[in-house]
């Protein structure tokens, strides 16, 4: 959970897209959940919020691959032409709530990566 408060802050999130990401629908546990995490406090995690997490960790590697770190987020934010984008942002198409969502730019990532 550290590390994805970590890209999240690079990546300029706000809690709602963050939230998003990970499928949380109450700030109130996504806020305690940040505090405990800063204290350095074990955090309970359901385990569709883990993948979730692993999904945005990958797309970070990805991204870090493809391009500078401070560049990333610019990916992220800009209307994409692909299909699976259809003009809109990765991070649009990724704050959906839909894991399904979150795969499929886990997949066209690694497709720019590996052919």
């Amino acid at each position: 959970m550290r590390t994805f408060l970590n890209i999240a802050e690079l990546w300029n999130l706000s809690d709602k897209e963050q939230m998003d990401l990970l499928g949380i629908h109450e700030l109130a546990i996504f806020e305690d959940w940040k505090i405990r995490v800063r204290a350095h406090e074990a955090v309970p995690i359901p385990v569709d919020v883990i993948v979730r997490i692993g999904c945005v960790l990958s797309i970070y590697g990805s991204l870090v691959t493809l391009f500078p770190e401070e560049r990333t987020a610019d990916w992220l934010r800009a209307p994409n032409m692909h299909k699976i984008f259809g003009d809109r942002s990765a991070l649009t198409v990724m704050t959906s709530g839909e894991l399904d969502d979150l795969d499929k730019v886990v997949g066209h990532l690694l497709g720019m990566i590996y052919g």
